[in-house]
């Protein structure tokens, strides 16, 4: 997945793994178990992520999630774009 920086086939999109490429700072504030636990089936966040390079780049994430009859999230469908050229146009 180009936009991770990290091969396709090793990379699995677990909320674990996400959380743990999102910067420190943006963890708290964007975390995806807090989105999950919200019980909101659509969402939207812009966070950072951190490569293995250790390059910061900015992304945006929106999708549905689907949640089972326990309340529980069955599934995540949604789209991760980099936005990093927008957040620093924004900041010039």
């Amino acid at each position: 997945m180009r936009i991770f920086d990290v091969d396709p086939g090793s990379f699995q999109p677990t909320i674990e793994r996400i959380e743990a490429m999102m910067h420190p700072e943006d963890r708290d504030r964007n975390a995806v178990t807090a989105i999950v636990a919200s019980g909101e089936p659509r969402f939207q966040v812009e966070f950072r992520i951190v490569r293995p390079s250790g390059e910061v780049r900015w992304c945006y994430g929106a999708g549905i999630i689907t949640y089972g009859t326990d309340g529980k999230p069955v599934r995540m469908n949604g789209v991760t774009v980099d936005v990093t050229d927008r957040k620093r146009a924004e900041h010039t």
